[in-house]
């Protein structure tokens, strides 16, 4: 047989195979796969998981963090980033404190004092690594706290103050919300015309947030077709058949009816179903009227790391199933993919996979319930399954005063953060709750979550292609990076580029050159806190500094989101089965003093016609219009360019309801101020009066400072005669008497700079060390801002007292904190406190995250609770 026909017999048989069984497929699946691994090894993404000492606090507490930075392919400790950014932001978005925290082999920790939280209210914490913004879509660790008002006595109720907040202060996006919404989710993420399909949904309330309904789903010609019905937290499920046109379904809800229409089917396409057994992942795959018969292929990715792929043959058939065993699978959300041989994503179909490892905890304390400043002995152990001890385990834990605290049975913590949560989008309500067992209704309740929530979490499609590149490259150490435009915005290259950074007594200073992209970086790893830095620009042979904007890149950070309702209404749980056994202890306590000391509950005496403090809160809340961080304005807008150059523009720029009239003053003269004419700065067409540290000014004598004031307060005052004006310090809000800056004279309703009628003021806060006589004004070719380095840590204050019968007042909610405990050989931990002023029982909260074993643990002293995750 001659070489020549044999190859014209090879060609005919390849050109009758089945498009799917060629080679050639064969290897566009593989390199499909071997571009998802080798995208994986390159960009390993990470995650984060913040525990904090308590889960609400008041003005005045401190919140206590431990991080945690894993590899998100392996779960490992991350070794990927040294920096950790953790923003506190209040309920509408502004960014009231930012720390950097220095990670080692992915912990670290940090304090935020909150005697700067102006406001109450439910505040985000926002937790990233620079190398976590670099990816589309982005990632980061985000937890609402509520703060409430500062107590002046533990009887006190908790609350949160109502403002009348500018519309400018809120910063967060405006989602319009109807009465009640139904969202549709088809397995797989499509409808196709006759084919068996499930279908999520989540029904969500305006005033209530995620409901649980009933209603009925009706085909294409109003013929019901079943009853629906939410199995959780408004999310359920039902299997359907679509048609021509969509079909709908028909609720109730508060007496009102409502219609909701499905998505409309597609003519042609595929559509995916997998029952998640205790061992396999049953998955059956349908297709109708697909063009060419296209060759497909099932991925199984966890998080953003392909584990394994098959191609799919449909032997001419039109559905096809498969079964894939789950024990060579990562725990936590894994994603079924249907991809084509370009490497399109068909179908994306989220599964849980339950950890085949456990960490079991032992927890146990001398009493269950103590007395004030009592001793306070918890002791802990760990073993894996073959009750081996964990030794050398690294863990967090807290200890709370039961009775003082907020607790919310199965929230979210580090195993469900990490296995869950981080996976899917948006707020979800007791995460630990989907994963208390594995019975049937509890997997298809988590099912659903799935199908609703964790749809979107990566871009599967750029990662086959390779064209999902970061944007931006980890961080190994802190460094402070720019670049440097002219005024007309040219970058400036090969120009000299001076800075000093000064620190209480120290400074530091160096010298680079702009590169040819005008760009600088400076390495600050070994700052610690905040240093007051200038940045000179001078050109090479030139006398003078060099006009120039300095623009510093540090203002990264995820876009703001909206809160979900669930967020800003929590409700707490009460452990306590019986208080009056806390209450029996307590009074017996009490009596056990009675003969040797008085015990006072903290008062407030008011005294007639005169008002107290809280009601000055109340009254400043009210009236409150803004609150602005103005030295973290000013940076922001320089760092993108943007110039602000005196008072009049700043505050136009702060609030679009202010409006300047500079014709009415005279840059020549600052004493040709008149008190006629007090319109030329208004807030809604009212005058606004300035007060400077606490004393009435006029403003041109701060229209040149701005780069001196720290922080600007916008507020209504009706008082009329009263010639006092409030202070703000910290999370004190009071009213001292005012004076004139200049002359020193008590201020009276014959002597004042302006009308005593004030309507709208403005108390400004500066640098200590301002002085108006001095020019602060810019200064050519310098840069002034102020530089963070790494947050300094500190050690929590846990008191010893030596007996029961002590006179402290000890108002304590978190009684002990340490983010750095470690199991010792027997993988046991013992740790002694002492309780606060309160009688209670305790609260104990630890994490544990050794390798990439995590565990949680929450128990009640009182009622012997123990809640715990493994993995």
């Amino acid at each position: 047989m001659s070489k020549k026909f044999i190859f014209v017999i090879i060609v005919w048989i390849l050109s009758h195979l089945p498009i799917g069984a060629m080679p050639m497929e064969r290897n566009l699946f593989a390199r499909l796969f071997d571009n998802a691994c080798f995208y994986s090894e390159k960009f390993p993404s990470e995650k984060v998981f913040l525990h904090f000492d308590n889960t609400s606090y008041y003005q005045g507490d401190s919140i206590w963090i431990k991080a945690y930075v894993v590899n998100a392919c392996n779960d490992s400790l991350s070794s990927i980033s040294k920096p950790l950014y953790i923003e506190l932001a209040d309920q509408l978005g502004n960014v009231v404190d930012r720390r950097i925290v220095k990670l080692s082999n992915g912990e670290g920790q940090c304090c935020i004092p909150l005697d700067n939280a102006f406001f109450t209210g439910y505040f985000e914490v926002r937790a990233f690594t620079k190398w976590m913004l670099g990816f589309n879509p982005i990632s980061y660790f985000s937890q609402v706290i509520p703060i409430y008002n500062k107590r002046k006595t533990l009887q006190e109720q908790r609350t949160i103050a109502n403002y009348g907040l500018d519309n400018s202060m809120n910063k967060r996006p405006v989602v319009k919300e109807q009465s009640l919404s139904m969202r549709f989710f088809p397995e797989g993420g499509q409808l196709i015309k006759g084919l068996p399909s499930m279908v999520a949904f989540e029904t969500e309330s305006k005033d209530s947030g995620l409901v649980d309904i009933k209603g009925i789903l009706y085909d294409e010609n109003g013929k019901v077709l079943m009853p629906i019905t939410s199995l959780h937290n408004g999310m359920g499920s039902f299997m359907y058949c679509p048609g021509n046109k969509p079909s709908y379904v028909q609720v109730e809800y508060k007496g009102k009816e409502y219609k909701f229409f499905q998505p409309l089917a597609a003519d042609s396409g595929y559509v995916m179903h997998v029952d998640n057994r205790d061992s396999v992942l049953e998955l059956s795959v349908c297709r109708k009227d697909v063009e060419n018969k296209e060759p497909v292929a099932l991925f199984v990715f966890s998080k953003s790391a392909p584990l394994l792929y098959h191609e799919l043959d449909f032997k001419n058939n039109n559905s096809v199933s498969l079964d894939i065993d789950t024990k060579g699978l990562s725990a936590g959300v894994c994603h079924m993919l249907l991809v084509n041989s370009i490497g399109k994503v068909i179908c994306d179909r989220p599964c849980f996979i339950y950890p085949s490892k456990r960490v079991n905890g032992i927890v146990s304390t001398n009493k269950s319930i103590y007395k004030p400043y009592e001793k306070i002995i918890c002791k802990m152990k760990f073993v894996g399954d073959d009750h081996k001890p964990i030794r050398n385990a690294r863990l967090s834990m807290s200890v709370r005063n039961d009775i003082l605290s907020d607790y919310r049975e199965y929230d979210n913590d580090v195993t469900t953060e990490f296995a869950l949560t981080s996976e899917l989008n948006g707020y979800i309500e007791s995460p630990h709750y989907y994963l208390i067992d594995k019975n049937v209704n509890r997997r298809r309740q988590l099912d659903n979550l799935l199908l609703v929530r964790a749809i979107g979490k990566y871009d599967y499609s750029s990662i086959f292609s390779g064209n999902n590149q970061p944007k931006y490259m980890p961080e190994d150490r802190l460094e402070l990076t720019g670049k440097v435009k002219s005024l007309f915005g040219k970058l400036q290259k090969n120009l000299n580029t001076s800075f000093m950074l000064r620190k209480d007594s120290s400074y530091y200073a160096g010298m680079m050159t702009t590169d040819s992209t005008g760009s600088f970086k400076v390495p600050i790893d070994n700052l610690e806190g905040v240093a007051e830095t200038f940045i000179q620009t001078k050109k090479d042979g030139k006398q003078n500094n060099r006009w120039a904007n300095v623009l510093l890149s540090r203002n990264f950070a995820p876009a703001l989101r909206t809160l979900d309702f669930q967020e800003t209404h929590p409700l707490w749980d009460d452990l306590l089965i019986k208080k009056k056994s806390i209450l029996a202890v307590d009074s017996v306590y009490k009596k056990s003093l009675a003969d040797s000391a008085i015990i006072l509950d903290d008062v407030i005496v008011l005294g007639k016609k005169k008002l107290n403090v809280n009601n000055y809160v109340k009254i400043f809340n009210r009236n409150l219009l803004g609150y602005y961080d103005v030295r973290r304005f000013l940076d922001n807008e320089r760092d993108n360019g943007r110039e602000i150059m005196d008072l009049p523009d700043l505050l136009q720029k702060l609030n679009n309801n202010i409006h300047v009239n500079m014709s009415y003053y005279s840059d020549a003269d600052t004493s040709e101020y008149n008190s006629n004419r007090s319109d030329a700065i208004t807030y809604r067409n009212v005058p606004i009066t300035f007060y400077v540290n606490g004393q009435k000014v006029g403003f041109l004598f701060i229209r040149n400072d701005i780069d001196k004031i720290k922080s600007m307060c916008f507020y209504r005052d009706n008082t009329g005669n009263d010639d006092n004006v409030y202070n703000i310090s910290g999370n004190d809000i009071t009213r001292k008497q005012q004076t004139d800056y200049w002359s020193g004279i008590q201020l009276n309703n014959n002597h004042d700079i302006n009308s005593v009628n004030d309507a709208v003021i403005c108390s400004i806060s500066t640098d200590d060390d301002w002085d108006a006589e001095r020019n602060n004004g810019r200064t050519r070719g310098i840069r002034h801002t102020y530089v963070q380095g790494y947050s300094v840590p500190c050690d929590f204050h846990s008191p010893q007292y030596e007996t029961e019968k002590t006179d402290a007042s000890d108002k304590r909610r978190t009684l002990y904190w340490n983010p750095n405990l470690c199991t010792d050989d027997n993988g046991e931990i013992t740790v002694e406190l002492y309780n606060s002023s309160t009688t209670s029982s305790v609260l104990i909260d630890a994490a544990l995250y050794d390798k990439s074993e995590s565990f949680h643990i929450c128990y009640d002293s009182y009622s012997q609770y123990l809640f715990h995750d493994n993995k």
